[in-house]
C-alpha cells in the first residue's frame, strides 16, 4: 500500500508505563514513513481517575468509527475495583479472536531459541463470560459457556490464518477427558472445520500435556487453537519461552473492529523512570501495520528491533559451530547458532533394529589436550575403544594384517621382499622441494607397493578418495612435516619417539556410552540455537543474516561452519575470489550402511577391513562397531562405507540396490550371507573435503579475509584436518582470534 495514504487509528496509551512506550512506538512509526492520524483517548485507571468510567463511550465510538485501535497496557486490580477493560472491549466489540504470534528474537535472554508458534484463542466465552453466582455464603459458582457458533468461528479463523500464512499444523488444546460436553463441543467444531482444510495438519492435545510438551519440546508445535481460559494461560507460557510478555505482540480481531495491544502489565513501579522496554508495543504496532496493508513498513520495524537486540556473534551449523559457540560463551561473548533442522553436522545416531548406531564418525582419536579438557567440562565420560585390535586389508582376494610395527612388517605378506627392502632406501632419498600428491610422495619415498597396498586403502577409508587426488602437504601433514624438518620420514619418526612421551590418554580412540552424538547433545544444551536457514548475508555496519522468508538476524560477526559449497553461496557477493576458491574444493561422496546381524559375531576379531582400489570393489571399508565397543551393543554391529570412484553413482542407488551390492561383496570379503540382518542407510553428497594440490591458496585467502574485514570467520573440517579432534582445536583457535578482535573493538 502507498505510504502516502493516511490511516486514522484509535490510540489508547494506557496506564503506568503505557504513555512512555506509546511515545517510543510513535517515533518508530514516523520513521517508516507511514502516515497515521492518532485519535488518542484515555481508558482504564487513567480514565477512571479522570471521569469515573474506565471505558468511556467516546472510546467505543472512536474504535467503531476507525475500525482499528492500538492500546498500551491497562491496569486491572485483582479481586476488587472495576471490571477488566480488556475483557469489556473484547465482549462489547465482539473481538472473538485473540492472536499471539510467539517468535524468538535474535538473542533474548532465554533458554529456547528458534521458536515460531502462533497461539489463537477464542476471546468471548468459556469461564471468561463472567457469569458467576454466590449460591450461599462461602460457595461461589462460575459458569463455563461453550457455543457451537463461537467454536466454529474461531476454528475457521485459525485455519484461514494457517492457509494465508502457509502454516503447516494446528493443534487444538482441550480438557475433553474431564469436561466431555463443553470441551467435547469445542473439539467437534474444530474437527468439522479441519476437514475443509486438508492442506493443514490437525491434531489434538490435552491442556496439561500441552503445557508439559511446551516446556520439554516446544518446536513440535506450529499453531495452537484454544478456548478462552486455556488460551490465556498457554499464550503467556509461550511468551515465557522466548523472553516474556515484553517481546511478543497481541491482536484481538473482530467482525467490526480489531484492537492491537502490548500484552504485558502496566508496571506502575517503573513508570516515569525512562527504563520501560517498548519492544512488545512496537511488535504489536508492526502486526497492526501488516493488518492494514502496510507490510513493508511492518517488516522494517521488526528488522529494526532485531538490529537492536541482535548485538552479538552468530555461528552457523556443524559440530565446529557448536564448539565455537560454546567457547565464545565461555569468554563472555553472546553467540547464537543458526541451524535449520538437527545440529551437529555429520555426527548423529540412528536406531537400527534394537541398537543405536553412530552415523558419521564412529570414534575420535584424541590428538590434543584441548579435546580432553572439553569433554571434562561437558561432564562426558569417555568410553575407550579396544584399540589393540588388528587392522585388516582385503588384498588379492584374502584378508591380510596391516603391520603396526617393524617386526610385524618384516613378517607380513602384505608387501613383497622387494617392497620391504624399498622402504630401507627412504632415509637416503632427498627432501621434496615441490608440493606433491600423496601418491607421488609415498611412491617417491617408500615405493609403489607401500602406496598401493597400504596408503591407498588408508586414504580411501579416511578421505573417501585415492591418494593421487590428495596433497601430501595438507592431507597427511604430519608425514610432510617430518620429511621437511628431518629430511626423512623414518628419521623424523625415530627422533620424535625419543622425546618425552605424551599423556597416556592422548592418541587413544574413544566414544561415549551413547555414541559421539552425546558430544553434540552436551554442547547443544549449553548454547543458544535458533531454527534458521541462512540464505544471504548483507554487510552494513553490522551483519544482516537473511533466510528465505526475508526474516533477519543481526550480528556483529559471523562464524561460518558450513560445508564449503554452502559457505561459498553465502559469501560470494562480498568475497567473490574466496567463494570461487571454496567452490573449487571437491568433496568425496559416501554412503554409510549400518548393519546389525548375529552373523557379525563370526567376523574376525579386528578393528575392521580396508579395501584398496586395485580390488575393484564398491566397498571402501568395514568397521566392526561391536568389536570396538562391546559394552555398547547387545548384537553384532558393523558399519560399511561405500564411495571412492563409485561414490557419485552409489548415492543415487535405492536402499534395495545398496543392500544387494553389500550382500554380494560381503560374501567374498567377510563370508557374510545376510542372515537375520537389519540395515540403516545414510548418504552424504558432501562428506569429506578433498585436500588437493594447491590447497594452500584456499587457506591463505581465508586468513587474509579474516585479517582484513574482521566480520567473517570460518571453521570446518576443510581447514586444519578432517578429524573431530582437529576440528575442535581449529574452532578454538578461530574463536581466540575473534575474541581478540572483539577486545580491540
Amino acid at each position: 500500500m502507498s505510504k502516502h495514504k493516511k490511516h486514522i487509528i484509535t490510540l489508547l496509551p494506557g496506564d503506568g508505563i503505557g504513555p512512555e512506550i506509546t511515545n517510543a512506538m510513535k517515533r518508530v512509526v514516523e520513521a517508516t514513513g507511514v502516515l497515521i492520524e492518532w485519535e488518542e483517548h484515555l481508558a482504564g485507571k487513567a480514565a477512571m481517575d479522570k471521569g469515573g468510567d474506565p471505558l468511556p463511550q467516546e472510546v467505543m465510538d472512536s474504535i467503531l468509527r476507525n475500525k482499528i485501535a492500538l492500546k498500551g497496557p491497562l491496569t486491572t486490580e485483582v479481586g476488587k475495583g472495576f471490571r477488566s477493560v480488556n475483557v469489556q472491549l473484547r465482549k462489547t466489540l465482539n473481538l472473538y479472536a485473540n492472536l499471539r504470534p510467539t517468535k524468538s528474537v535474535p538473542s533474548p535472554n532465554t533458554r529456547y531459541m528458534g521458536l515460531d508458534i502462533v497461539v489463537v484463542r477464542e476471546n468471548t466465552e468459556s469461564l471468561y463470560a463472567g457469569i458467576e453466582n454466590e449460591i450461599s455464603p462461602g460457595v461461589v459458582q462460575a459458569s463455563k459457556i461453550i457455543t457451537r457458533d463461537a467454536s466454529i468461528r474461531i476454528a475457521k479463523f485459525a485455519f484461514e490464518y494457517a492457509r494465508k500464512h502457509k502454516r503447516k499444523k494446528i493443534t487444538a488444546i482441550h480438557k475433553a477427558n474431564i469436561m466431555k460436553l463443553a470441551d467435547g463441543l469445542f473439539l467437534a467444531c474444530c474437527r468439522e472445520v479441519a476437514e475443509k482444510f486438508p492442506e493443514v495438519q490437525y491434531n489434538e492435545m490435552i491442556v496439561d500435556n500441552c503445557c508439559m510438551q511446551l516446556v520439554m519440546n516446544p518446536n513440535q508445535f506450529d499453531m495452537l487453537l484454544l478456548e478462552n481460559l486455556y488460551g490465556d494461560i498457554v499464550s503467556d507460557l509461550c511468551a515465557g519461552l522466548v523472553g516474556g510478555l515484553g517481546v511478543v505482540p497481541g491482536a484481538n480481531i473482530g467482525t467490526e473492529a480489531s484492537v492491537f495491544e502490548a500484552v504485558h502489565g502496566s508496571a506502575p513501579d517503573i513508570a516515569g523512570k525512562g527504563i520501560a522496554n517498548p519492544t512488545a508495543m512496537i511488535f504489536s504496532t508492526a502486526l497492526m501495520l501488516e493488518h492494514i496493508g502496510e507490510k513493508a513498513a511492518a517488516t522494517k520495524m521488526v528488522n529494526a528491533i532485531y538490529r537492536v537486540l541482535g548485538e552479538g556473534k552468530t555461528v552457523t551449523p556443524d559440530l565446529k559451530g557448536l564448539v565455537a559457540a560454546y567457547e565464545l560463551k565461555k569468554k563472555g561473548l553472546n553467540a547464537v547458532v543458526l541451524e535449520q533442522g538437527r545440529v551437529g553436522g555429520v555426527i548423529g545416531s540412528m536406531r537400527v533394529g534394537q541398537e543405536h548406531v553412530d552415523v558419521g564418525p564412529i570414534t575420535v582419536r584424541v590428538e590434543s589436550q584441548d579435546f580432553l579438557d572439553l569433554i571434562e567440562e561437558l561432564n562426558l565420560r569417555p568410553l575407550y575403544a579396544n584399540d589393540s585390535l588388528a587392522r585388516l586389508v582385503f588384498l588379492g582376494g584374502t584378508l591380510k594384517l596391516i603391520p603396526r610395527s617393524i617386526s610385524e612388517l618384516v613378517q607380513s605378506d602384505i608387501l613383497s621382499l622387494v617392497g620391504k627392502l624399498r622402504i630401507l632406501k627412504e632415509p637416503f632419498i632427498s627432501k621434496t622441494n615441490v608440493e606433491l600428491t600423496l601418491a607421488d610422495f609415498a611412491t617417491q619415498r617408500f615405493g609403489a607397493e607401500v602406496c598401493e597396498h597400504l596408503l591407498n586403502p588408508l586414504t580411501l577409508g579416511t578421505f573417501g578418495t585415492e591418494p593421487s587426488n590428495l596433497s601430501a602437504k595438507y592431507a597427511m601433514s604430519f608425514l610432510w612435516k617430518l620429511e621437511q624438518e628431518y629430511g626423512s620420514v623414518i628419521r623424523g619418526l625415530k627422533k620424535q619417539s625419543s622425546f618425552t612421551q605424551p599423556k597416556k590418554e592422548l592418541n587413544k580412540l574413544l566414544s561415549f556410552e551413547n555414541g559421539l552424538n552425546s558430544l553434540v547433545e552436551a554442547l547443544s544444551q549449553r548454547v543458544h540455537i535458533m531454527s534458521f536457514e541462512a540464505k544471504q548475508i548483507r554487510v552494513r555496519s553490522f551483519l544482516e543474516i537473511i533466510n528465505s522468508k526475508g526474516e533477519v538476524v543481526i550480528a556483529k560477526k559471523v562464524l561460518l561452519a558450513n560445508p564449503l559449497p554452502q559457505a561459498a553461496r553465502l559469501i560470494e557477493r562480498h568475497f567473490p575470489e574466496l567463494a570461487m576458491r571454496f567452490s573449487s574444493v571437491s568433496y568425496s561422496p559416501l554412503v554409510q550402511v549400518m548393519l546389525v546381524s548375529s552373523q557379525i559375531a563370526s567376523f574376525p576379531k579386528a578393528f575392521g577391513v580396508l579395501v584398496p582400489t586395485k580390488e575393484n570393489r564398491k566397498i571402501l571399508g568395514v568397521i566392526f562397531n561391536s568389536r570396538l565397543f562391546p559394552s555398547r551393543f547387545q548384537n553384532g554391529v558393523c558399519t560399511v562405507f561405500f564411495g571412492g570412484k563409485h561414490g557419485d553413482n552409489l548415492i543415487q542407488q535405492t536402499d534395495e540396490e545398496l543392500i544387494h551390492i553389500l550382500r554380494s561383496e560381503m560374501v567374498t570379503l567377510l563370508n557374510y550371507y545376510g542372515k537375520d540382518d537389519t540395515f540403516g542407510i545414510k548418504r552424504w553428497k558432501h562428506a569429506i573435503p578433498v585436500y588437493g594440490l594447491g590447497y594452500e591458496h584456499v587457506l591463505s585467502e581465508v586468513e587474509e579475509v579474516e585479517a582484513k574485514q574482521k566480520k567473517f570467520y570460518f571453521v570446518g573440517n576443510w581447514r586444519e584436518g578432517i578429524s573431530v579432534s582437529a576440528s575442535i582445536v581449529s574452532a578454538k583457535r578461530v574463536v581466540t582470534k575473534m575474541a581478540q578482535v572483539m577486545d580491540a573493538d
